[in-house]
């Protein structure tokens, strides 16, 4: 078995064993009106917040006790008019369901060029315009875990990196392959079970099943998880 992906929500992995996930890497949805199929991602920040707890308290039965946590987000986005800040929301919830915040690694984002697929506007969604008028492209990557005592290893390799995504596959916020590429680098090792909670068409899936590891991910678009299975079956 190379694989497990589940097309639904994430709020329930009932489908994964308690503590057999020894990494997380995930790029969750920022809540700030992308489209993904027939879904908007916008809701009340009540809402988001309490999704996105759901997740993370699956997220907490399903690793290792020495499992890690890395999470990719935007610094901050603009919401209603407002500026909220990502990291704070997500350090609140990791902590509230068990986590501890180990590290953390600041880069930037930036969009591809040669991308030909243009179903939002990400001139508008990510710019290095005032934080007022536009989302940042600062990001952070955040690791968590359920050991506070735990240390990463071999994380020099981001040193504050500009990381370029090109959409794709109709997916309209694919993430880095690049980031991707680093994150395992410093963190994965063979054989690893990897989840991603928010697998898309499972860009990450198909690293991790190419460096010999098993890969489990949920995706709630029917067409996004139909792709990521086509993928996967490849590797």
């Amino acid at each position: 078995m190379k694989y497990k992906i589940f097309n639904h929500s994430s709020e329930s992995m009932s489908e994964i064993d308690e503590g057999s996930i020894d990494l997380v890497i995930t790029d969750p949805p920022w809540n700030m009106g992308v489209k993904f199929g027939e879904k908007i991602d916008l809701q009340p920040l009540h809402d988001y917040r309490q999704f996105i707890s759901n997740v993370i308290f699956n997220l907490f039965r399903v690793l290792k006790n020495e499992g890690l946590c890395v999470i990719i987000c935007a610094e901050q986005i603009k919401y209603k008019n407002n500026i909220i800040y990502l990291e704070n929301i997500y350090s609140k919830l990791f902590s509230k369901n068990g986590f501890f915040l180990i590290d953390s690694y600041p880069i930037k984002f930036e969009e591809d060029e040669n991308s030909e697929y243009n179903s939002i506007p990400i001139n508008e969604l990510i710019s290095k315009k005032s934080p007022s008028s536009a989302y940042s492209n600062e990001a952070k990557i955040l690791i968590y875990s359920k050991d506070k005592k735990l240390k990463p290893k071999n994380t020099d390799i981001f040193n504050e990196k500009v990381y370029f995504f090109k959409s794709q596959e109709g997916h309209p916020c694919p993430s880095s392959q690049h980031l991707l590429s680093d994150i395992l680098n410093s963190f994965f090792k063979e054989e690893m079970k990897v989840l991603d909670p928010f697998m898309g068409t499972a860009n990450l899936g198909v690293e991790v099943l190419k460096r010999n590891g098993i890969f489990y991910g949920y995706e709630i678009v029917e067409e996004f998880y139909n792709t990521a299975k086509r993928k996967l079956d490849l590797i």
